[in-house]
C-alpha cells in the first residue's frame, strides 16, 4: 500500500494549505484537505475531497476548471485559499508520487 504524501503550500495573500493525499493511477484515492483557511458552509471540505476522489488527475487546466465549477455548483465559499492553489498543489503531490 502506499504512503501518504503529504504537501504544505502557502501562496501569498492567502493561508496555509495541508494536503495529504494517496494517488491510484491517475486518481486520487485519499485525501485529506487541511489548514488555516475558511471553507463555507463547513461541511463543504467533506463533499470537496469526495469530487477530487471521482475524476481524473492527468491535466492541470481540466481539475482547475471542474474543482472551480463544483465549489460554485454549490454555492461554496473559499477564505484565505483558491481553487488555484488546491489544484497546484495536487499536482505537487502527483509529481512527487512519481507520475
Amino acid at each position: 500500500m502506499k504512503n501518504w504524501i503529504e504537501i504544505e503550500k502557502k501562496e501569498e495573500g492567502e493561508k496555509l494549505l495541508r494536503l495529504k493525499i494517496i494517488f491510484s493511477d491517475e486518481q486520487i484515492k485519499d485525501i485529506q484537505i487541511g489548514g488555516d483557511f475558511f471553507i463555507y458552509p463547513e461541511d463543504f471540505i467533506d463533499s470537496m475531497e469526495n469530487f477530487l476522489k471521482k475524476i481524473e488527475i492527468n491535466k492541470f487546466d481540466k481539475l482547475l476548471v471542474d474543482l472551480r465549477e463544483f465549489i460554485e455548483l454549490n454555492y461554496a465559499e473559499l477564505i484565505g485559499i483558491s481553487a488555484e492553489t488546491i489544484a497546484i498543489a495536487i499536482f505537487e503531490a502527483k509529481n512527487n508520487d512519481g507520475f
